[in-house]
């Protein structure tokens, strides 16, 4: 499976999963927009290694790099490990990668 391809091709999806897996409409627009910001790059870098550890660290650096605060990188950070667990949940990636990301 190209999870690149599917990943951005189910965008609203899987930020919707994501947004709906917190109950403060704050914090569903705050992790719509990390998704999004995240898919947003994802979209653009077209990593060859997909969506996975690798390529969520290397975004991290990204935020890192961009002198986010730390709590603004772990909101983000966060979000992302939830949307490893429902693009997992929904056959885009396997439980071990969702895993890995979820460790980051």
């Amino acid at each position: 499976m190209d999870d690149t391809s599917d990943l951005i091709e189910s965008r609203e999806r899987l930020t919707q999963l994501v947004a709906d897996s917190v109950t403060s409409l704050e914090s569903k627009r705050a992790y719509a927009r990390a998704v999004g910001n995240f898919l947003d790059w994802f979209s653009t870098e077209r990593p060859s290694t997909g969506f996975s550890r690798a390529t969520v660290q290397s975004y991290r650096t990204v935020l890192i790099d961009s002198r986010l605060s730390s709590s603004t990188v772990t909101l983000n950070l966060t979000a992302i490990r939830r949307l490893a667990a429902e693009a997992a949940d929904n056959g885009f990636i396997t439980s071990e990668v969702a895993a890995g990301i979820a460790r980051i």
